[in-house]
């Protein structure tokens, strides 16, 4: 389980490696929304880890994903707008 969490974190720390590119290739248009969903991805990473019993190698309650997935919407919208100008 523990395994599962570095993981976790892992994939939260790219999403804000790839934000802070994102944000830089278009800083006008692209920089403030790439920010939230690498926001809530962390914020999700944080949550499983703290609702998580290592020792019974279980996540205790099923984790809130609706934030992240809507802010990837958002942004998923921002980013098609900015591809067609």
């Amino acid at each position: 389980m523990r395994s599962r969490l570095e993981d976790i974190r892992g994939h939260a720390a790219a999403t804000r490696l790839y934000a802070a590119s994102v944000g830089l290739l278009v800083p006008d248009r692209l920089a403030g929304p790439t920010d939230k969903p690498a926001e809530s991805a962390s914020t999700l990473a944080d949550s499983v880890a703290q609702n998580t019993d290592v020792n019974q190698g279980v996540l205790v309650g099923d984790p809130d994903v609706s934030a992240l997935n809507l802010r990837i919407a958002v942004f998923r919208g921002d980013a098609v707008g900015y591809a067609r100008g």
